[in-house]
């Protein structure tokens, strides 16, 4: 898989269903595939497939519930699903704003929340992992 750009003028539904395939790809344990969706910047964080499984195994224990769960299967049960998408513009232009989403573990939806750069690119716009932590 390579990076996912989304043509420009992006859609809050167009880069939603990038993430939603991001965290499908989780779920399956595709960390490779996951990280292969995002940009990388080399001065931004560098979210490897490694620490990707690292960090959500972590939370998995720290939440005391299962892997992350395929988008279309996650419930609630205390947690709605929690989306946000901020566009704003940034002097240097290579950022178009920001996007959190909560990450479904164990079949349920949780306050474990990944969140994301918005990043003009040739064609339209990548999303770059920024941080994933408890809302």
């Amino acid at each position: 898989m390579t990076m996912t750009v989304v043509p420009a003028p992006a859609r809050d539904a167009d880069i939603l269903k990038v993430v939603e395939t991001w965290i499908d790809l989780l779920a399956a344990k595709q960390y490779a595939e996951a990280a292969s969706l995002l940009m990388h910047d080399p001065a931004g964080p560098n979210w490897t497939p490694a620490l990707l499984a690292e960090v959500l195994g972590g939370y998995q224990k720290l939440e005391g519930r299962g892997p992350v769960t395929p988008v279309a299967s996650a419930r609630a049960d205390g947690y709605e699903p929690y989306r946000d998408i901020d566009f704003w513009e940034d002097e240097k232009g290579s950022f178009a704003g920001d996007l959190h989403y909560s990450l479904p573990l164990g079949g349920v939806w949780s306050d474990v929340t990944a969140l994301f750069n918005i990043r003009r690119v040739k064609g339209g716009f990548a999303l770059e992992l920024d941080d994933i932590h408890v809302l």
